[in-house]
């Protein structure tokens, strides 16, 4: 167990598995976090709805960017 003086991780669980980060239905709002994502070193995982996927031009233009900067897709209905 670690403590407050050397930041170590509570839970030896917790440090090994990580955090993981998503983003629930897309929004335009997505795209504006990529440069703080980006500049923190994060990787997200950014899930759609089947139906938004069906337009698969509208989109591939839309997760694109994502996809471009290491972010994971998830579909879910």
């Amino acid at each position: 167990m670690g403590n407050a003086s050397d930041n170590s991780a509570t839970s030896p669980a917790i440090a090994a598995a990580g955090v993981v980060l998503s983003f629930d239905d897309y929004s335009e709002t997505w795209v504006r976090h990529l440069p703080l994502l980006q500049y923190l070193g994060i990787r997200a995982t950014f899930f759609v709805t089947g139906d938004f996927v069906r337009d698969t031009v509208k989109a591939q233009a839309r997760l694109r960017p994502l996809v471009d900067a290491g972010h994971s897709l998830g579909v879910h209905t």
